[in-house]
């Protein structure tokens, strides 16, 4: 029988009950019986697919979004249940004992985060805004450094997420803008990530798709206890250890199934993502940028062009079991444009004073990079660090980039401090970073 009629049916019969109660003398005492048998069927019918279709919804639905944002909010007011489990007419707020239990247990659950991703790899995943790897969060970063001196903003999203068969899933995606905010002397920025679109001003699109193995459910017996305190059950007649099923049952019994997404989600403990489950990701990005060169022709003439150089990129990378580190490994494929080589020329004239200019005599050359890279994120001692080494297989150049992270915001995320460079075709850097991450949730 589709459950829409049961309840039906239920309401009929429950008014056949107000009827017998009036005037009981219309019905027989066995016509009585058998309206009391049937609606006890009838509610026991509605009662178990209603329990089975709201475990369902909420598993798949309800539960996976609160549980796996972490994030439940403190409800203004609890239901109509007395700390015994009983009902209470007068009252539709928890009172001051489950309302503290309830708390203390919320209190636990990490607050606001900037973004989703940093709530699985906190602080140290701190990197670098221009980096396409790994975690993206939202901000404004100043670099100022003796190869570069850049601007980056981005802008982060989170876009889906799932949870399936014990593994949660979610996409992520991030606008970047970046500048250079100086040109070096001879028109050439060689940085330590080998970057060939170091000089542009870019625009750039990346996505990130993140797994997390297994979500860390509560195995103390006392906090799922008092999870079970908190929902009005008494565990001493449980015979079983409170569990989300538990739970379940009581509420269901109760009539309260409203309740169960917001007491589910106090069975998972974000604080422990980080350190039990095995997260991994992989993504894409591209960037595009606009680069203007001006160098001399043939004549000695003043020319001006501009190129379009690209870069494609894509990554994989691991958060390890109990650690906050975060590793990757990607490749990224570029095509950029090298300006030609300064030189000085004369015009060939038979005047006694001769006309010469110093710069670029020809067009800038295409230059195609195919890099890999291998980075290392994470704290030592509350400092950052963000290690990347990175090889050129055309040119067979090397690199070694390092922010340290040496100093917080005002909400304790790392986003500031020096960051070193070496070239195998250059010398070193040292230079002075500064971020300014902000949230729009």
């Amino acid at each position: 029988m589709n459950i829409g009629y049961k309840i039906l049916a239920v309401a009929i019969l429950s008014t056949l009950g107000v009827k017998e109660s009036r005037a009981a003398s219309d019905y027989t005492d066995e016509q009585l019986a058998q309206i009391a048998a049937l609606l006890d069927r009838v509610r026991a019918e509605v009662r178990v697919e209603l329990k089975a279709e709201v475990r369902e919804e909420v598993l798949s639905e309800l539960a996976a979004s609160n549980a796996i944002t972490g994030r439940p909010e403190v409800p203004e007011s609890g239901h109509p249940e007395a700390a015994d489990g009983r009902s209470t007419a007068d009252s539709s707020s928890l009172d001051g004992a489950r309302e503290a239990q309830l708390s203390a247990l919320l209190a636990t659950r990490e607050s606001k985060s900037r973004f989703v991703a940093n709530a699985f790899l906190m602080d140290g995943s701190s990197a670098p805004l221009e980096r396409e790897n790994g975690p993206a969060s939202t901000g404004l970063e100043l670099l100022a450094s003796t190869d570069d001196t850049r601007a980056t903003f981005k802008y982060a999203a989170e876009l889906s997420y799932a949870y399936q068969n014990g593994v949660k899933s979610f996409t992520t995606s991030a606008l970047t803008l970046s500048a250079p905010l100086s040109e070096a002397a001879d028109g050439i920025t060689e940085i330590a990530t080998l970057d060939g679109l170091a000089n542009s001003t870019e625009i750039g699109v990346s996505f990130s798709r993140w797994y997390v193995k297994e979500i860390g459910e509560v195995f103390d017996i006392k906090t799922a206890d008092a999870i079970c305190k908190a929902a009005g059950i008494d565990t001493s007649v449980l015979g079983t250890p409170c569990d989300t099923a538990a739970v379940m049952e009581g509420l269901a019994n109760e009539g309260k199934l409203d309740e169960y997404p917001r007491l589910k989600a106090l069975f998972y403990d974000p604080s422990r993502w980080d350190r039990e489950a095995f997260r991994w990701t992989w993504g894409l990005s591209g960037r595009v940028g606009y680069e203007s060169f001006d160098f001399f022709g043939p004549d000695l003439e003043e020319i001006s062009s501009s190129e379009n150089p690209w870069s494609v990129n894509g990554y994989f990378g691991w958060v390890p079991p109990n650690s906050t580190r975060f590793y990757s490994l990607g490749a990224t494929i570029q095509n950029a444009y090298k300006p030609a080589d300064e030189a000085t020329a004369c015009t060939n004239s038979e005047m006694p004073v001769l006309e010469c200019v110093t710069g670029s005599l020809a067009a800038p050359t295409e230059k195609r990079k195919h890099l890999m890279y291998l980075e290392a994120r994470g704290q030592v001692s509350g400092i950052g660090y963000a290690l990347r080494a990175t090889h050129d297989l055309k040119s067979d150049a090397s690199g070694l980039d390092l922010p340290i992270y040496l100093f917080k915001d005002p909400e304790g995320s790392l986003n500031a401090g020096i960051r070193l460079g070496w070239t195998s075709t250059d010398q070193g850097s040292v230079g002075l970073f500064i971020g300014s991450p902000f949230s729009l949730f």
